[in-house]
């Protein structure tokens, strides 16, 4: 018999039990359990339980069925156990004989707390489904929707009503989603990835990467599959500014050595052997600056101000206070500033080599202003004065490319230079569009 048999007096002694209760209790010494009473066969808390409660129940309604009872066996072991009793009455209805019946309750506990563990775990899923950023989503083996978590509501705009039992197809456009519907039917593996496009509740097209998970039940039939679904749009627009910014990078470096060919082509036709490696790393240097500050500026461009500030700085430490700039603050875009500042430098380095910067007592005067109708044009004028007579050079090299044809071609700019006897003078009149284009 699988159970326990113990057939008990009223008050509750053991007149006999089956051998499996007997094997229970005493599996090594087969010490008959006559005599006992029932009560001791269970541990120290299930003997006062019984007499407090168990033999009550027994007495008012005549039987008791599956208590939860932990039964005594040797070296303090306990078997948990279901215990149920039925009370025989005489003709009279007087209590004769009690019959209990123990089931052995290891497998039935087993089940219960890994039931429990399978509840509690499916609470958690249930909860983290609930929280998760990303839309999760089920799916049967024949593509229909079966649940629908809070992130995918705020996603697509639906609610979990408007789209169980509504085919996976529900959530794309009329040429949307092929890919990935072609790629469950015909996925052998478990699991992949797949970008595409969604549409919301609203007709907004939702680039997105499914992270799906299929399930297979026996012989390969495909069961209730996952789907993982999160919003790259974001993604998207960064990728794309990263493949602009790479197109960008690749042109103006490609214009950048450009400039330095012509720069290294200009300087030896117009420099000695001598003077080729100074006057080309200082021209260099200048563009070097330039460029400096307009990666500070993420290549949005600079203020004139900084750009002559720059150009002119280091020459403080030598020609203190005969470098004077003034002028209202204007904005550069980034070729206009490479144009602009490669001139102040081929300036400056004639004004030292040649100009007012030549002896100890001339002055360069640097100042700019807006004129014109709405004052839509800069004038930017550069001022020789104290220094020693100059004359207008036989020869044009790449520095008067520099301060004349470069800055004509480029901006549509007019530059007017004269050689005085009171020293040299520059004027560039340029549109303000033209600057910050």
């Amino acid at each position: 018999m699988p159970c326990g048999i113990a057939v008990c007096t009223s008050e509750g002694r053991i007149v006999s039990a089956n051998q499996r209760l007997t094997d229970w209790i005493n599996p090594t010494q087969n010490r008959p359990l006559e005599g006992e009473m029932i009560a001791t066969l269970f541990s120290k808390a299930g003997q006062i339980y019984f007499q407090t409660h168990v033999s009550l129940l027994i007495a008012v309604q005549g039987y008791i069925s599956e208590i939860a009872m932990n039964l005594k066996r040797p070296e303090r072991d306990y078997l948990p156990v279901f215990l149920s009793a039925q009370t025989i009455k005489d003709a009279d209805e007087n209590l004769n004989q009690i019959i209990f019946a123990i089931f052995d309750a290891s497998d039935r506990q087993t089940y219960e707390r890994e039931l429990n563990f399978k509840r509690q775990k499916a609470q958690e899923l249930a909860s983290l489904l609930d929280i998760s950023p990303d839309a999760i989503v089920t799916i049967d083996a024949h593509h229909r929707l079966q649940s629908w978590n809070p992130a995918a509501k705020r996603l697509f705009g639906y609610s979990q009503s408007e789209v169980l039992d509504k085919h996976l197809r529900f959530l794309f456009g009329d040429e949307q989603g092929e890919e990935l519907l072609a790629a469950i039917k015909l996925e052998k593996s478990g699991s992949f990835i797949c970008e595409t496009v969604c549409q919301a509740s609203d007709g907004t097209e939702i680039p997105a990467e499914f992270n799906v998970s299929l399930g297979f039940e026996h012989e390969g039939k495909m069961a209730t599959s996952v789907l993982i679904i999160r919003d790259i749009t974001q993604r998207k627009i960064d990728e794309n500014n990263l493949k602009m910014l790479m197109r960008e990078v690749d042109h103006r470096s490609k214009n950048l050595l450009a400039i330095v060919q012509s720069i290294a082509r200009q300087t030896k036709k117009h420099s000695s052997s001598e003077q080729f490696l100074q006057t080309f790393n200082e021209r260099i240097d200048s563009l070097a600056q330039n460029q400096t500050m307009l990666v500070e500026n993420n290549w949005t461009g600079m203020g004139l101000s900084e750009l002559v500030a720059a150009q002119i700085k280091h020459l403080e430490s030598v020609y203190r206070n005969r470098f004077v700039a003034s002028g209202p603050q204007v904005w550069l875009a980034p070729r206009a500033a490479q144009a602009v500042g490669m001139a102040l430098f081929e300036l400056s380095t004639n004004a030292i080599k040649y100009g007012a910067a030549s002896n100890d007592t001339g002055v360069v005067t640097i100042n700019w202003q807006k004129n014109g109708p709405d004052s839509n044009h800069l004038i930017l004028s550069w001022i020789e004065t104290g220094g020693p007579a100059v004359l207008s050079p036989k020869n044009t090299g790449f520095g008067s490319q520099v301060i004349r044809g470069i800055l004509e071609s480029q901006l549509e700019a007019k530059v007017n230079t004269d050689f005085l006897e009171s020293g040299f003078s520059w004027q560039l009149t340029v549109s303000l569009a033209n600057l910050q284009r």
